[in-house]
């Protein structure tokens, strides 16, 4: 239990390679008081807040994880997927107001509001990687979530062993760079 808020107690600069890990929950980890720019190996829990406010959380993710809570970031907030593990985000984020950026390894898109829903002002910015359903129906990313295409990815159901694949679709505008 507890938080981690950093720029206070729990501080975790110069730990690139922390594991932020809860057996049960993410027990309301708070990086948002300070704006600062957090980079950890992975995160993994089956509930609670991840909240970055107007900072970032940069996620190595070398292993690959699952996290079933809550992302949640202000407007000028980013959450950044880094290594080339598979980070499979399950929880419904429908708070999120920040940027997800995608550089590599494998997203695993396990709920439609994984980077917030219609009435947030998120965005999504793909420079790399591998983008999963990790279902065999379809995810619907909704509108108006902008999603920017920075570099090359791939978009497969390899997070979900089935034979009827489920799609990713975006409805919010895309921008091709």
């Amino acid at each position: 239990g507890g938080a981690l808020v950093t720029g206070g107690l729990g501080v975790m600069e110069g730990i690139p390679n922390a594991a932020l890990r809860h057996p049960a929950a993410w027990a309301n980890r708070d990086l948002a008081t300070t704006a600062p720019t957090e980079t950890v190996k992975s995160t993994a829990g089956a509930g609670g807040i991840a909240s970055v406010g107007t900072g970032s959380l940069i996620v190595g993710d070398g292993a690959g994880s699952t996290f079933g809570g809550v992302l949640s970031a202000s407007v000028g907030g980013k959450v950044t997927k880094s290594g080339g593990g598979v980070w499979t985000l399950t929880g419904s984020s429908t708070g999120f107001n920040g940027e997800f950026v995608m550089n590599n390894g494998t997203l695993g898109v396990g709920n439609s509001n994984n980077f917030g829903n219609a009435a947030n002002t998120s965005k999504v910015t793909i420079n790399g990687g591998i983008l999963s359903n990790t279902a065999n129906t379809g995810r619907t990313i909704p509108a108006p979530i902008p999603v920017g295409l920075n570099g090359d990815f791939t978009v497969d159901d390899s997070q979900f062993n089935s034979s009827t694949p489920g799609q990713i679709l975006f409805n919010g505008p895309g921008t091709i760079n």
